[in-house]
């Protein structure tokens, strides 16, 4: 026993510090009472916001350390202690006991630990961390034979190792003399039969596995053996931090992801209330029903998206699974839509294919758990999904100018209609054709954009050639107007991509009747 003046630390006190003063003995009391202090507030965190198991391997996979197993050739007094068996050199073979880490390096047979009463030290492998042996330890009882259920509890305690134990660490030759003994931390497996727990004061204990024993004299086979032990703990999968990463010119944190969820729902029920979701003719009340149930499924995947990316509730993993959610979502949304939304057509099987193409980009990158390649992949699909909206709303803005612009152009190429006397020789009537090509070209175009769609181009192009016939007018006229908005509109790259595909078809439907 250590020689100490006496023992000063008391929990209760809640002292949490030793402060030295000058001029003053140093007792070794308030050194041992400060390391006390220290080591309670240690242990206590852990018991109490970590608890008691085993972490799992590096990789993730389930650790084996301390898992009960059966002998090789099944015995009926004796089984196996597994060390971690990954061998990965993570250090992961440990487990948490009432606060306190204990570790196993090497597979140990019950029987082998050296504080068993029948351990005879001759032709057994005995773990390096089972030895010394705490002389005041009580022995390890052998199991009884007879049927029955059985505990297998982990013990756990400290006891003072001094220098009549390991005299190369403790004792400086320089001194000769002993000057500080050390506490170490054992571990050995005891078994009880149910109900018979016998624990020591101040020691810890584990429940590791349990034992069924159907017959007296059965050997313990591994289906006798369940193991109960805790695996897979782990308090930084519970701790959510904010979520940052970046690439060139793209980051991706809380608030884009909360952005880009936003926007999907935002799009999809933009494209809803326009009727360009390919629902609002479905054959029945009850297609148009299960689409909706789709779309709201994706409603949901992206307000709990937001939930959580706005409360830190999401690591990165969390949130490429969420991001898994979404896509698959999305394609249960199209499966539906082709089954029960409008009509087969061209425009809903484009949009369809186009879709899926798209989704399959983002499942492709999910898998490769890139975040900025997700991000920037959905984020593509809301601006596909959303441009032709983007689009229309950019032609409307300039309706006035655009389609001033065009009246001069179908003036500058056919100056005989605004010769006097003729159909707009003056500005009143100049006025009124602006306000006709607003009416009849910029807008169905326009919605065309908005809707993904040319249906209703179509009958829009086909009612103005029948007025212009009617009122003996050439639909040249309106062509030219036409190439001018195309020509003048202003927008590039994709924006001018969607808008020139309705222009075009639009000119090409009144020029295959120009006269």
């Amino acid at each position: 026993m250590g020689n100490f003046s006496r023992d000063t630390f008391d929990p209760l006190k809640r002292y949490v510090s030793v402060r030295l003063q000058q001029g003053v003995p140093l007792l070794d009391a308030d050194w041992n009472e400060m390391d006390d202090i220290h080591r309670s507030e240690l242990r206590t965190f852990i018991k109490w916001f970590i608890g008691n198991g085993i972490p799992a391997n590096s990789d993730g996979s389930k650790n084996d350390a301390f898992r009960i197993a059966a002998m090789p050739t099944p015995d009926s007094e004796n089984f196996r202690i597994l060390a971690d068996g990954s061998n990965d050199g993570s250090g992961t073979n440990r487990c948490l006991v009432d606060g306190v880490d204990v570790f196993i390096t090497q597979d140990i047979a019950f029987k082998a630990q050296p504080l068993h009463e029948n351990y005879s030290g001759r032709n057994l492998r005995v773990a390096p961390d089972a030895i010394p042996v705490d002389p005041n330890a009580p022995k390890i009882k052998s199991i009884p034979t007879t049927a029955g259920s059985y505990l297998v509890y982990l013990d756990v305690w400290e006891w003072e190792v001094n220098a009549s134990v390991d005299k190369s660490h403790l004792v400086n030759e320089l001194l000769g003399v002993e000057t500080c003994v050390r506490l170490k931390r054992a571990w050995v497996v005891r078994v009880f039969r149910a109900g018979e727990e016998s624990r020591l004061p101040n020691h810890s204990y584990y429940l590791l596995a349990t034992i069924a024993r159907q017959t007296d004299g059965a050997v313990i086979a591994p289906e006798h053996i369940t193991d109960q032990r805790r695996t897979g703990i782990n308090l930084s999968k519970y701790l959510k931090t904010p979520i940052y990463a970046e690439q060139g010119s793209t980051v991706v944190d809380n608030q884009a992801l909360s952005s880009l969820f936003t926007q999907v729902r935002n799009t999809l029920r933009n494209r809803l209330a326009n009727q360009t979701l390919f629902v609002n003719a479905a054959p029945s009340d009850l297609d148009r029903t299960l689409v909706y149930f789709t779309l709201q499924d994706i409603f949901q995947v992206c307000t709990s998206g937001v939930t959580q990316v706005l409360t830190n509730n999401v690591n990165i993993s969390d949130v490429l699974q969420l991001m898994l959610l979404l896509a698959e979502a999305q394609e249960n949304f199209l499966t539906t839509i082709d089954q029960h939304g409008n009509p087969s057509n061209s425009d809903k099987t484009n949009f369809i294919n186009e879709y899926r193409r798209r989704l399959k980009l983002l499942k492709d990158e999910i898998a490769t758990a890139s975040l900025i390649n997700t991000y920037s992949t959905q984020q593509n699909i809301n601006i596909w999904l959303s441009i032709g909206t983007e689009v229309a709303r950019i032609l409307r803005s300039q309706q006035e100018r655009l389609v001033k612009g065009a009246a001069q152009a179908m003036f500058q190429k056919f100056p005989f209609l605004i010769a006097p006397g003729d159909r707009y020789s003056n500005k009143s009537q100049q006025d009124e054709l602006s306000i006709n090509l607003g009416n009849s070209l910029l807008n169905p175009v326009a919605q065309a954009c908005e809707e993904g769609s040319t249906i209703n181009l179509d009958a829009d192009m086909t009612r103005l050639r029948v007025n212009l016939i009617r009122k003996d007018y050439s639909t040249s006229w309106y062509v030219e107007a036409l190439r001018y908005m195309k020509a003048s509109h202003g927008m590039a790259g994709e924006f001018a991509t969607i808008a020139n595909l309705y222009f075009d078809y639009a000119i090409n439907f009144l020029s295959s009747s120009a006269r």
